[in-house]
């Protein structure tokens, strides 16, 4: 029987097993596990060693100043709490402030927008009203002079009907 195979709870159980926190019918059921799994039995022995390691750490000493100051700072936390606010006042002012932060951010964007747009040079903007000498430049590129252009343009040959 391998290790994969094994009950979830069984897995699970090893630390309370070692620890004794189980009861004896789960104990029972964690020592069949053991004894059928050679996987299971190294797992058990690693904790077993990692538990052994850990008892033999010298344990820390809290001092008393350590002590009274945490006393202190508990009794002091535990008489300084809020209270508390319920009810439909506490809800509506929250979702009044965060209704307003999104109010704000999205005038701001659109002011942004509508700002940057305006002052912005729109080169675009430039090429659309050019567009009609653009589409003909081919055409337009062996002409020599601006008058007979000028002939050409105020016969309506740049409009956007052509």
């Amino acid at each position: 029987m391998t290790s994969s195979k094994q009950p979830i709870d069984v897995t699970e159980n090893l630390v309370a097993y070692l620890d004794g926190e189980l009861t004896d019918e789960q104990a029972h059921a964690v020592q069949l596990a053991i004894a059928q799994d050679p996987q299971l039995r190294q797992r058990v022995d690693a904790l077993q060693h990692t538990w052994q390691m850990l008892g033999s750490l010298p344990e820390a000493k809290a001092t008393g100043a350590f002590t009274q100051q945490t006393m202190e700072t508990v009794q002091l936390a535990s008489q300084t709490q809020p209270q508390l606010q319920s009810g439909w006042p506490n809800q509506w002012r929250h979702l009044a402030q965060r209704s307003l932060f999104i109010l704000g951010i999205t005038v701001s964007a659109t002011l942004g927008f509508l700002l940057t747009n305006r002052w912005m040079d729109d080169d675009d903007r430039l090429l659309l009203q050019d567009y009609s000498v653009i589409r003909h430049l081919d055409q337009l590129a062996d002409i020599g002079n601006t008058e007979f252009l000028q002939a050409l343009d105020s016969n309506g040959w740049f409009d956007d009907r052509q």
